[in-house]
């Protein structure tokens, strides 16, 4: 069986309930040489009567983790 390369892929879905009007239609993610993006996609028509999806794309902040508690101690520090 091939590997999954999960590089460079997008995965998009239609939104099932809208609570927001102006929500989009459908949304997803996006990756590209390993950075992570929000995809988001709105359907549209021209004002020629041509439909199509408008989107945008948002770039996906990584977890940071908690910041360190007062008292708290390193057990990694090197010095």
């Amino acid at each position: 069986m091939a590997e999954y390369n999960d590089l460079n892929r997008l995965a998009v879905f239609p939104v099932k309930e809208k609570t927001n009007e102006k929500g989009p239609d459908f949304t997803g993610n996006l990756d590209v040489a390993g950075i992570k993006f929000r995809v988001s996609l709105w359907k549209t028509e021209a004002k020629s009567g041509m439909k199509y999806l408008s989107g945008s794309i948002t770039k996906v902040e990584e977890e940071r983790s908690a910041p360190v508690k007062e008292g708290e101690e390193f057990d990694d520090i090197p010095f």
